[in-house]
Protein backbone atom coordinates (compact mmCIF):
# COMPACT_ATOMS: atom_id res chain seq x y z
CA UNK A 1 0.00 0.00 0.00
CA UNK A 2 1.35 3.44 -0.96
CA UNK A 3 2.17 5.82 1.86
CA UNK A 4 1.11 9.11 0.27
CA UNK A 5 2.62 11.07 3.17
CA UNK A 6 6.13 9.68 2.69
CA UNK A 7 8.56 12.54 1.85
CA UNK A 8 9.80 10.93 -1.37
CA UNK A 9 6.21 10.48 -2.61
CA UNK A 10 5.30 14.05 -1.65
CA UNK A 11 8.29 15.47 -3.53
CA UNK A 12 7.49 13.38 -6.61
CA UNK A 13 3.86 14.57 -6.55
CA UNK A 14 4.95 18.18 -6.13
CA UNK A 15 7.18 17.90 -9.22
CA UNK A 16 4.33 16.27 -11.16
CA UNK A 17 1.98 19.08 -10.11
CA UNK A 18 4.41 21.76 -11.33
CA UNK A 19 4.76 20.03 -14.71
CA UNK A 20 0.99 19.56 -15.01
CA UNK A 21 0.29 23.23 -14.30
CA UNK A 22 2.76 24.25 -17.01
CA UNK A 23 1.16 21.88 -19.54
CA UNK A 24 -2.36 23.06 -18.70
CA UNK A 25 -1.16 26.66 -18.80
CA UNK A 26 0.20 26.11 -22.30
CA UNK A 27 -3.09 24.58 -23.42
CA UNK A 28 -5.06 27.47 -21.99
CA UNK A 29 -2.80 30.10 -23.55
CA UNK A 30 -3.38 28.39 -26.92
CA UNK A 31 -7.14 28.54 -26.26
CA UNK A 32 -6.92 32.25 -25.48
CA UNK A 33 -4.92 33.09 -28.59
CA UNK A 34 -6.95 30.90 -30.95
CA UNK A 35 -10.23 32.68 -30.12
CA UNK A 36 -9.09 36.30 -29.94
CA UNK A 37 -10.91 37.04 -33.20
CA UNK A 38 -14.23 36.35 -31.48
CA UNK A 39 -13.53 38.97 -28.81
CA UNK A 40 -12.27 41.41 -31.42
CA UNK A 41 -15.60 41.12 -33.23
CA UNK A 42 -17.25 42.67 -30.15
CA UNK A 43 -14.58 45.30 -29.66
CA UNK A 44 -14.80 46.30 -33.33
CA UNK A 45 -18.61 46.38 -33.03
CA UNK A 46 -19.13 43.68 -35.64
CA UNK A 47 -21.28 42.01 -33.01
CA UNK A 48 -23.77 43.70 -30.74
CA UNK A 49 -22.32 44.23 -27.27
CA UNK A 50 -24.21 42.69 -24.34
CA UNK A 51 -23.35 42.73 -20.65
CA UNK A 52 -23.11 38.93 -20.67
CA UNK A 53 -20.03 39.41 -22.84
CA UNK A 54 -18.32 40.77 -19.72
CA UNK A 55 -18.98 37.44 -17.99
CA UNK A 56 -17.49 35.72 -21.00
CA UNK A 57 -14.37 37.85 -20.70
CA UNK A 58 -14.16 36.91 -17.03
CA UNK A 59 -14.35 33.22 -17.95
CA UNK A 60 -11.56 33.71 -20.45
CA UNK A 61 -9.07 35.96 -18.69
CA UNK A 62 -9.37 35.32 -14.95
CA UNK A 63 -8.02 31.75 -15.32
CA UNK A 64 -5.07 33.09 -17.30
CA UNK A 65 -4.21 35.50 -14.47
CA UNK A 66 -4.49 32.65 -11.95
CA UNK A 67 -2.22 30.43 -14.06
CA UNK A 68 0.33 33.23 -14.48
CA UNK A 69 0.53 33.63 -10.70
CA UNK A 70 0.97 29.87 -10.33
CA UNK A 71 3.86 30.05 -12.81
CA UNK A 72 5.34 32.82 -10.67
CA UNK A 73 5.05 30.76 -7.50
CA UNK A 74 6.64 27.71 -9.13
CA UNK A 75 9.35 29.29 -11.29
CA UNK A 76 10.87 32.17 -9.33
CA UNK A 77 14.49 31.67 -8.24
CA UNK A 78 14.21 33.75 -5.09
CA UNK A 79 11.76 34.07 -2.24
CA UNK A 80 8.63 36.12 -2.80
CA UNK A 81 5.53 36.92 -0.77
CA UNK A 82 3.91 33.51 -1.14
CA UNK A 83 0.80 34.48 0.80
CA UNK A 84 -0.03 37.36 -1.55
CA UNK A 85 0.76 35.25 -4.62
CA UNK A 86 -1.48 32.41 -3.44
CA UNK A 87 -4.36 34.68 -2.41
CA UNK A 88 -4.44 36.49 -5.75
CA UNK A 89 -4.08 33.23 -7.68
CA UNK A 90 -7.03 31.67 -5.86
CA UNK A 91 -8.99 34.91 -6.09
CA UNK A 92 -8.73 34.92 -9.89
CA UNK A 93 -9.57 31.20 -9.97
CA UNK A 94 -12.69 31.76 -7.87
CA UNK A 95 -13.68 34.76 -10.02
CA UNK A 96 -13.47 32.54 -13.10
CA UNK A 97 -15.73 29.94 -11.45
CA UNK A 98 -18.18 32.69 -10.48
CA UNK A 99 -18.32 33.95 -14.07
CA UNK A 100 -18.71 30.38 -15.34
CA UNK A 101 -21.69 29.77 -13.04
CA UNK A 102 -23.20 33.15 -13.93
CA UNK A 103 -23.14 32.37 -17.65
CA UNK A 104 -24.86 29.05 -17.02
CA UNK A 105 -27.40 30.77 -14.76
CA UNK A 106 -28.35 33.04 -17.67
CA UNK A 107 -29.03 29.91 -19.71
CA UNK A 108 -31.15 28.42 -16.94
CA UNK A 109 -33.17 31.64 -16.66
CA UNK A 110 -34.01 31.54 -20.38
CA UNK A 111 -34.94 27.86 -20.34
CA UNK A 112 -37.32 28.52 -17.44
CA UNK A 113 -38.76 31.57 -19.21
CA UNK A 114 -37.27 33.94 -16.63
CA UNK A 115 -39.25 32.40 -13.78
CA UNK A 116 -38.79 34.61 -10.72
CA UNK A 117 -38.73 31.59 -8.41
CA UNK A 118 -36.03 29.82 -10.43
CA UNK A 119 -33.97 33.01 -10.80
CA UNK A 120 -34.21 33.70 -7.06
CA UNK A 121 -33.17 30.13 -6.27
CA UNK A 122 -30.16 30.00 -8.60
CA UNK A 123 -29.04 33.47 -7.48
CA UNK A 124 -29.21 32.33 -3.85
CA UNK A 125 -27.09 29.29 -4.73
CA UNK A 126 -24.58 31.52 -6.56
CA UNK A 127 -24.36 33.98 -3.66
CA UNK A 128 -23.86 31.16 -1.13
CA UNK A 129 -21.12 29.71 -3.33
CA UNK A 130 -19.48 33.15 -3.54
CA UNK A 131 -19.57 33.51 0.25
CA UNK A 132 -17.77 30.18 0.58
CA UNK A 133 -15.10 31.40 -1.87
CA UNK A 134 -14.55 34.49 0.28
CA UNK A 135 -14.23 32.32 3.40
CA UNK A 136 -11.71 30.07 1.60
CA UNK A 137 -9.61 33.09 0.64
CA UNK A 138 -9.61 34.38 4.20
CA UNK A 139 -8.44 31.02 5.59
CA UNK A 140 -5.88 30.37 2.82
CA UNK A 141 -2.27 30.01 3.97
CA UNK A 142 0.89 29.70 1.89
CA UNK A 143 4.63 29.72 2.59
CA UNK A 144 7.98 29.25 0.90
CA UNK A 145 9.10 25.61 1.06
CA UNK A 146 12.29 24.51 -0.66
CA UNK A 147 12.32 26.14 -4.10
CA UNK A 148 8.64 26.99 -4.55
CA UNK A 149 5.59 28.53 -2.91
CA UNK A 150 3.42 25.86 -1.33
CA UNK A 151 -0.19 26.00 -0.16
CA UNK A 152 -0.56 24.84 3.44
CA UNK A 153 -3.41 22.69 4.69
CA UNK A 154 -4.97 22.30 1.24
CA UNK A 155 -7.73 20.15 2.71
CA UNK A 156 -9.25 23.36 4.08
CA UNK A 157 -10.35 24.20 0.52
CA UNK A 158 -12.60 21.12 0.55
CA UNK A 159 -15.65 23.26 1.30
CA UNK A 160 -15.10 25.47 -1.76
CA UNK A 161 -14.50 22.47 -4.06
CA UNK A 162 -17.65 20.70 -2.85
CA UNK A 163 -19.61 23.93 -3.08
CA UNK A 164 -18.55 24.44 -6.71
CA UNK A 165 -19.52 20.87 -7.58
CA UNK A 166 -22.91 21.23 -5.87
CA UNK A 167 -23.61 24.49 -7.67
CA UNK A 168 -22.76 22.97 -11.06
CA UNK A 169 -24.93 19.92 -10.41
CA UNK A 170 -27.89 22.11 -9.41
CA UNK A 171 -27.52 24.21 -12.58
CA UNK A 172 -27.17 21.13 -14.79
CA UNK A 173 -30.31 19.55 -13.33
CA UNK A 174 -32.26 22.79 -13.77
CA UNK A 175 -31.14 23.04 -17.39
CA UNK A 176 -32.21 19.48 -18.12
CA UNK A 177 -35.55 20.08 -16.41
CA UNK A 178 -35.95 23.34 -18.30
CA UNK A 179 -35.39 21.59 -21.63
CA UNK A 180 -38.20 19.14 -20.90
CA UNK A 181 -40.57 22.07 -20.64
CA UNK A 182 -40.03 23.10 -24.26
CA UNK A 183 -43.23 22.58 -26.21
CA UNK A 184 -41.42 21.96 -29.48
CA UNK A 185 -38.97 19.41 -28.03
CA UNK A 186 -40.53 16.39 -29.83
CA UNK A 187 -40.37 18.32 -33.12
CA UNK A 188 -36.76 19.42 -32.72
CA UNK A 189 -34.99 16.15 -33.39
CA UNK A 190 -35.22 14.63 -29.92
CA UNK A 191 -33.39 15.14 -26.67
CA UNK A 192 -29.92 14.68 -28.13
CA UNK A 193 -30.45 17.43 -30.70
CA UNK A 194 -31.62 19.73 -27.92
CA UNK A 195 -28.60 18.85 -25.82
CA UNK A 196 -26.28 19.60 -28.71
CA UNK A 197 -28.09 22.79 -29.68
CA UNK A 198 -28.33 24.16 -26.17
CA UNK A 199 -24.66 23.46 -25.54
CA UNK A 200 -25.46 21.23 -22.59
CA UNK A 201 -22.61 18.95 -23.49
CA UNK A 202 -20.27 21.73 -22.35
CA UNK A 203 -22.25 22.23 -19.14
CA UNK A 204 -21.95 18.50 -18.50
CA UNK A 205 -18.18 18.70 -19.00
CA UNK A 206 -17.98 21.69 -16.65
CA UNK A 207 -19.82 19.66 -14.01
CA UNK A 208 -17.94 16.37 -14.45
CA UNK A 209 -14.54 18.05 -14.26
CA UNK A 210 -15.41 19.11 -10.70
CA UNK A 211 -15.89 15.51 -9.55
CA UNK A 212 -12.21 14.40 -9.37
CA UNK A 213 -11.15 17.42 -7.25
CA UNK A 214 -14.00 16.73 -4.84
CA UNK A 215 -13.06 13.05 -4.58
CA UNK A 216 -9.32 13.58 -4.06
CA UNK A 217 -9.63 16.46 -1.65
CA UNK A 218 -12.04 14.33 0.39
CA UNK A 219 -9.45 11.51 0.43
CA UNK A 220 -6.76 14.07 1.43
CA UNK A 221 -3.83 11.90 0.30
CA UNK A 222 -1.38 14.81 0.32
CA UNK A 223 -1.31 18.50 -0.59
CA UNK A 224 -0.08 17.93 -4.15
CA UNK A 225 -2.80 15.41 -4.92
CA UNK A 226 -5.39 17.76 -3.44
CA UNK A 227 -4.31 20.48 -5.86
CA UNK A 228 -3.71 18.39 -8.99
CA UNK A 229 -7.30 18.00 -10.17
CA UNK A 230 -8.19 21.52 -9.08
CA UNK A 231 -5.71 22.64 -11.75
CA UNK A 232 -7.70 20.65 -14.32
CA UNK A 233 -10.95 22.27 -13.16
CA UNK A 234 -9.41 25.75 -13.33
CA UNK A 235 -8.72 25.26 -17.05
CA UNK A 236 -11.60 23.06 -18.25
CA UNK A 237 -14.53 24.73 -16.44
CA UNK A 238 -14.11 28.26 -17.83
CA UNK A 239 -13.04 26.84 -21.18
CA UNK A 240 -16.33 24.92 -21.42
CA UNK A 241 -18.44 27.91 -20.39
CA UNK A 242 -16.68 30.15 -22.92
CA UNK A 243 -17.21 27.64 -25.71
CA UNK A 244 -20.88 27.39 -24.72
CA UNK A 245 -21.18 31.17 -25.09
CA UNK A 246 -19.54 31.13 -28.53
CA UNK A 247 -21.65 28.16 -29.65
CA UNK A 248 -24.88 29.95 -28.82
CA UNK A 249 -23.81 33.03 -30.77
CA UNK A 250 -22.29 31.26 -33.77
CA UNK A 251 -24.92 28.54 -34.12
CA UNK A 252 -25.30 27.66 -37.84
CA UNK A 253 -28.02 29.52 -39.71
CA UNK A 254 -29.41 26.36 -41.23
CA UNK A 255 -30.83 25.29 -37.87
CA UNK A 256 -32.85 28.46 -37.28
CA UNK A 257 -36.61 28.06 -37.74
CA UNK A 258 -39.63 30.15 -36.90
CA UNK A 259 -42.91 28.26 -36.70
CA UNK A 260 -46.04 30.19 -37.51
CA UNK A 261 -49.27 28.67 -36.28
CA UNK A 262 -52.34 29.91 -38.14
CA UNK A 263 -54.83 27.49 -36.65
CA UNK A 264 -54.84 25.33 -33.51
CA UNK A 265 -53.93 22.18 -35.46
CA UNK A 266 -51.90 23.45 -38.39
CA UNK A 267 -48.48 25.03 -38.67
CA UNK A 268 -45.69 25.63 -41.12
CA UNK A 269 -42.04 26.44 -40.67
CA UNK A 270 -40.27 29.48 -42.04
CA UNK A 271 -36.48 29.32 -42.22
CA UNK A 272 -34.67 32.53 -41.34
CA UNK A 273 -31.12 33.76 -41.56
CA UNK A 274 -29.14 33.69 -38.33
CA UNK A 275 -27.17 36.84 -37.66
CA UNK A 276 -26.09 36.77 -34.04
CA UNK A 277 -25.19 40.47 -33.85
CA UNK A 278 -28.36 41.74 -35.46
CA UNK A 279 -32.05 41.59 -34.58
CA UNK A 280 -34.12 39.03 -36.46
CA UNK A 281 -37.61 39.96 -37.62
CA UNK A 282 -40.42 37.88 -38.99
CA UNK A 283 -43.94 38.86 -40.02
CA UNK A 284 -46.80 36.80 -38.69
CA UNK A 285 -50.17 36.33 -40.33
CA UNK A 286 -53.41 37.63 -38.92
CA UNK A 287 -54.33 35.91 -35.69
CA UNK A 288 -51.22 33.76 -35.92
CA UNK A 289 -48.70 32.86 -33.25
CA UNK A 290 -44.96 32.97 -33.80
CA UNK A 291 -43.06 30.30 -31.88
CA UNK A 292 -39.29 30.83 -31.89
CA UNK A 293 -37.01 27.84 -31.84
CA UNK A 294 -34.40 27.16 -29.17
CA UNK A 295 -32.20 30.02 -30.30
CA UNK A 296 -34.80 32.56 -29.23
CA UNK A 297 -34.81 34.58 -26.04
CA UNK A 298 -38.35 33.61 -25.03
CA UNK A 299 -40.08 30.27 -24.96
CA UNK A 300 -43.60 31.61 -24.66
CA UNK A 301 -45.93 32.19 -27.60
CA UNK A 302 -46.46 35.79 -28.70
CA UNK A 303 -49.50 37.12 -30.52
CA UNK A 304 -48.51 38.89 -33.74
CA UNK A 305 -51.30 40.97 -35.34
CA UNK A 306 -51.27 41.51 -39.08
CA UNK A 307 -48.71 44.08 -40.19
CA UNK A 308 -46.71 44.03 -36.96
CA UNK A 309 -43.27 42.56 -36.43
CA UNK A 310 -42.00 40.06 -33.87
CA UNK A 311 -38.46 40.69 -32.77
CA UNK A 312 -36.30 37.90 -31.39
CA UNK A 313 -32.69 37.83 -30.25
CA UNK A 314 -30.30 35.00 -29.71
CA UNK A 315 -29.51 33.94 -26.18
CA UNK A 316 -26.22 35.32 -24.91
Amino acid sequence: MVDWRRPAIVVAEDIALVKLVHVLGGVYIWEIVSCLDFEYSFISKKRKFTWSFLLYLGCRWFPLFAIALQFLGFDVSHKINCQACAVFSFMFAYLSFMCTSALIILRVAVLWNHSKIIIAFVCAVWIANTAIYVYSLITLRSTWIGILCAILHTHHSRISVLSTLTTDIVLLVLMLAGLKRWKNAPKSGGVWRLLRTQGLIWVLIVTLVEVPPAVFISLDLNDAMNMTFQAFALVISPLGAARLFRQLIDYPASNGVVKVVNEPHSEHSIPFSHQSHQTRKQHGSEGGTVVLDILSVKTTDSEVPKGETFEGANIV
